[in-house]
């Protein structure tokens, strides 16, 4: 009667709250189970006010669905104003079978009856129908079976005997999913052994429920995904019957599970990594669109499972973990209570912990400094031999495995297997009280520096880059950007908080080929999938260029072209003169040119050429797919779905985590137009029209050839981004308002001007969606990017006569034109001496805060004081150091080391030494600071040099600094240590062996 009493106590103060009191209900119940208490009674009475809660939550969500239907009709058969058609003997009427087979579950009646059917002309068949499910369903009822203990069915409340229930809680904690637990609650629940049932071994029941039951709700669902050759894999496992609304007890009936799916890997991978992953569905109320739902994931953290290692504490402390994330998920806010588990997924993945293994020769290195003992043995066991080399010393031949086999009983090696691993050492040293140090020994690394006279001579020799590459896809993606429901962040802490994704929706794309009569009008697309259709519209477009680019055009010459080749004095790839040894060969394009091929005038003639100049004159094999902004944005949507195409191979080129300059997939290279042309097209376009005028958008002209609404798409476009959040909003047939262009990023909404020019292209096209002008828009950017940047390869062509389609970025463009135009060779540093000798040369930026003030004194200012020296004040303000250094001279060469007569020489003549001197001089030297200047210079030392500041050479100020920077909040832990590293630092010490430029040693003395 306790019991029942405690019970009422929770609806009273619940009062048809079913969703507050479940949560309560469940809250004392895992209280119950985490205090291991022996009080079945109050644990039966929570378990049945649970059943009928989650009962009356789910009547109250159907009423609430029936009333929003209008008008009221079957959701099956779609009858109008129908009737009741199933009765329990118990009473209760339903308009389905289905609902009335629900009920079943609880209803202790045994007979059902058919009452009433539909009124409808189709009575005959319905009712024949219902008739054949009747006969079926006889046999089918069941009992409720499941509750959180496991072992025999409990007896009914009112025969057991009462134990002493708790005292119910003056007053209830406010409602949540779970309640707060401490760091092992939840491990010691999984752990006990009520929670051990095997998730397939299910209750006894009879042979008609067998038969009869649903299998979906009855047969746990488990399916297995893998990559990269099996070594990941991914197992997951679904919830069955009541474990989908107990988070807790689908965690305890899938332990077992979690252990046997952990143990088979490792029978197969002996030592494993692995993580837990759940999904849970989670629901919260809004006032007038209904409940709405959401699928967060809540992940363990990685753990490892070595070979003999005991698993318990692991998957414990993964169900901790992801009941902790869950905990906090539902406490930041927004409302959101637990529904249902959906999944949770094993991911499992080989580990290799560097071990130790049999005997292996030792390195030369090692074996010649006899300071290493190497045991000769076979057993796996050199981790123990080498221990009991250490304790026990072998007078002589102390490599031989004999000296130690008496002694290997000697440690505790029990739970550490053979070889034994980094990780198992702690186990050793707790069991054997003996502490471990672990080295590590790596190969040396072979730097190969040029060969001097062979390989030591840096010239232009991408003479392949010449050719303009015949092919290129200009493209562009579109998203649309879904809201993200998220919890509200802790306003005390730092936090990232994500309120939208991009979902790729849609693109276009343009080739362009240099013979015009393979270049395509654009190709447009919207809707799902975009990024995967992108790709594989990209490779059929790759299949169909490389057929083109493998038939040859052979070489066809005509008079003008051949009068033109025998005059030819010099090669028109290398520049170069023919001479005597040279063999003069015809170069031609291979895929025809832009005018008429049938005309008796035609050729393909490019130019006399060296042979060796023509054979490294070959046609690029790759398709640039050029993409403006590519690092910043568009490379990560292609990054997700680029790893689905595994046959083809895939290279990228990283600038850091988040940016990509480029990106292969087979012998498509997406590249950056951006890092080219950094300016936003908007500016690149209207840059173009100032100069060059409308006539330069060819490719535009194309696809719009009224010059009227051609100057109308050269406008700034602008798209309603954010209003575009589904992809059912493609399908509106009007323009949105004004309203719907505000962007949240520039936090400003468009003017009427813009307004009006969407306006004026929605009527002049005659769109008819918003799908349209989604095309439109993505259209005229890839159009407008394929002139811009068809442009600016014409003008590197013309210039440089390199193509940019070859490069990934504008420096490495310059780098070949400066090479090209210049025809230098640099010499390569083959002395590896000399190379070090610069790098200690090298500076950095300076460490240090300098006095920042001076003042003038002289006729012009207040306070002049004439008793002091005149003085004037000018302000310089130097931009870009690095390119103003590249305009001085620079070493291309000849470099050498100078004799002690040179040097000799060289110390006489070092202050006479030009500026601009034909030759240059990096010196080592030893510097004297004289006393007399310390106070000229004191505000800014010159001859910086690289060194670690003692704590003994900091002043007074900077170790008060650092105190109050650093302050000890407890008394009784020590003071936070200053840390020192090397610094550039100048200082008025002498320096020695200091290297510096003959011109920067000029001006430090003459200072």
């Amino acid at each position: 009667m306790a019991a029942k009493r405690f019970v009422q106590y929770l609806k009273d103060v619940c009062y048809e709250n079913y969703e507050k009191l479940l949560e309560e209900i469940n809250r004392y119940r895992i209280s119950l189970c985490m205090m291991n208490s022996s009080d079945i009674s109050l644990m039966s009475a929570l378990d049945e006010v649970r059943d009928n809660c989650l009962q009356e939550i789910r009547r109250n969500n159907r009423k609430r669905k029936a009333a929003s239907l209008e008008p009221q009709h079957c959701k099956k058969c779609k009858i109008e104003n129908y009737e009741k058609k199933y009765t329990c003997s118990c009473g209760k009427s339903y308009k389905h079978r289905q609902n009335l087979h629900r009920h079943r579950k609880t209803c202790t009646a045994s007979s059902v009856s058919q009452t009433s059917l539909p009124q409808t002309g189709h009575g005959n068949k319905i009712s024949t129908a219902a008739n054949a499910h009747n006969v079926q369903d006889e046999n089918r009822h069941t009992k409720r079976q499941s509750t959180l203990m496991s072992g025999p069915q409990p007896t009914p409340l009112s025969m057991r005997p009462l134990s002493p229930p708790r005292p119910p809680p003056r007053s209830l904690s406010p409602a949540r999913a779970y309640p707060p637990s401490s760091p092992s609650s939840v491990a010691s629940l999984l752990a006990s052994s009520q929670m051990q049932e095997n998730y397939s071994q299910l209750q006894p029941v009879d042979d008609n429920e067998k038969e009869n039951r649903p299998t979906a709700s009855s047969t746990r669902t488990v399916s297995s995904t893998s990559a990269l050759n099996n070594s990941v894999q991914k197992i997951e496992i679904r919830p069955i019957r009541d474990e989908k609304d107990d988070l807790l007890l689908f965690y305890a009936k899938v332990r077992s599970q979690v252990h046997n799916v952990l143990n088979n890997r490792r029978k197969d991978l002996r030592d494993v990594k692995f993580y837990l992953n759940s999904r849970v569905k989670m629901a919260r109320n809004l006032d007038q669109d209904g409940d709405k739902e959401t699928v967060p994931h809540f992940r363990s953290k990685t753990k490892v499972a070595l070979e003999n290692d005991d698993l318990d504490h692991d998957v414990n402390s993964a169900f901790q973990e992801m009941t902790n994330n869950m905990e906090e998920f539902i406490n930041k806010g927004s409302d959101w209570r637990f529904d249902e588990v959906v999944s949770m997924a094993i991911v499992t993945v080989p580990y290799q912990p560097l071990g130790g293994s049999s005997y292996l020769p030792l390195p030369a290195e090692l074996r010649g400094i006899r300071s290493v003992i190497n045991v000769k043995n076979d057993d796996q066991k050199c981790f123990l031999w080498s221990i009991l080399a250490a304790c026990h010393p072998a007078p002589h031949n102390a490599e031989r495995l004999n000296h130690y086999t008496a002694f290997e009983s000697e440690f505790n090696m029990s739970g550490i297997a053979y070889p034994v691993t980094i990780n198992s050492i702690p186990k050793f040293e707790k069991q054997n009280g003996i502490s471990v140090n672990v080295f590590g020994f790596e190969d040396k690394q072979r730097v190969v520096f040029p060969k001097e006279g062979r390989n030591d001579v840096l010239e232009f020799q991408s003479f392949h880059k010449q050719l303009r590459v015949p092919f290129v896809i200009y493209c562009d993606l579109e998203t649309l950007v879904e809201k993200i429901d998220t919890c509200y962040p802790d306003a005390t802490k730092s936090s990232t908080t994500k309120e939208s994704h991009f979902e790729p929706c849609g693109y276009a794309y343009k080739v362009v080929c240099t013979n015009e009569k393979y270049t395509k009008p654009p190709v447009v697309y919207h809707g799902r999938n975009a990024i995967q259709r992108l790709l594989k519209a990209l490779q059929e477009e790759e299949d169909q260029i490389k057929f083109i680019l493998s038939q040859n055009e052979p070489l066809i010459m005509n008079e003008m072209t051949e009068e033109e080749f025998q005059k030819a004095e010099f090669c028109h790839i290398c520049d170069r003169k023919f001479d005597s040894k040279s063999i003069k060969v015809r170069d031609h394009y291979h895929i025809g040119l832009t005018r008429n091929e049938t005309m008796s005038s035609y050729s393909n003639y490019r130019g006399a050429a060296h042979s060796h100049c023509n054979l490294s004159h070959r046609e690029s094999s790759f398709i640039p797919i050029v993409v403006h902004n590519l690092r910043g944005f568009d490379s990560h949507l292609l990054c997700q779905a680029v790893g689905q195409f595994k046959k083809e191979k895939i290279k990228c080129i990283a600038q850091n985590m988040n940016s990509y300059l480029r990106l292969s997939l087979g012998d498509l290279r997406f590249i950056d137009s951006f890092q080219f042309m950094s300016e936003s097209l908007e500016t690149l376009v209207d840059n173009l029209v100032e100069k060059e005028g409308i006539n330069a958008f060819n490719h535009f002209r194309c696809m719009f050839p009224n010059d009227e609404i051609m100057k109308l798409l050269l406008r700034k476009n602008v798209f309603c981004y954010e209003y575009l959040d589904t992809f059912d909003k493609f399908n509106e047939r009007q323009l949105p308002a004004q309203d719907a262009f505000y962007s949240s990023l520039k936090k400003e909404h468009i003017c009427d001007d813009d307004y009006h020019q969407v306006q004026e292209v929605w009527r002049k096209l005659n769109m008819h969606t918003l799908g349209d002008l989604h095309d439109n828009y993505v259209i005229t950017y890839v159009l407008l990017l394929a002139d811009v940047f068809e442009t600016f390869r014409d003008m590197t062509l013309k210039h440089y006569h390199l193509d940019a389609c070859h490069y990934f970025t504008a420096p490495g463009l310059a780098w070949d034109a400066a090479l090209r135009m210049t025809n230098i060779k640099l010499d390569l540093i083959t002395d590896p001496n000399m190379y070090m000798f610069f790098e200690c040369g090298l500076r950095g930026g300076v460490s240090m805060i300098s006095k920042r003030q001076a003042s003038a004194n002289h006729p012009g200012v207040q306070n002049y004081d004439s008793t002091r020296p005149n003085k004037h004040l000018i302000y310089y303000d130097f931009n870009n150091l690095y390119g103003g250094i590249m305009r001085m001279p620079l070493p291309i060469g000849m470099m050498r080391w100078l004799t002690e007569e040179e040097i000799a020489r060289f110390h006489e003549s070092l202050l006479t030494l030009p500026e601009d001197c034909a030759h240059g001089f990096t010196i080592e030297c030893d510097l004297e600071y004289p006393d007399e200047i310390h106070d000229l210079h004191n505000c800014y030392p010159l001859a910086p040099e690289h060194k670690i500041v003692t704590e003994e050479e900091l002043s007074p100020y900077n170790k008060a600094l650092w105190d109050k920077l650093h302050p000890v909040e407890d008394e009784n832990k020590r003071p936070k240590k200053i840390q020192f590293c090397k610094k550039l630092i100048p200082t008025l010490e002498n320096k020695v062996a200091y290297i510096v430029h003959y011109r920067n040693l000029q001006f430090y003395l003459m200072s």
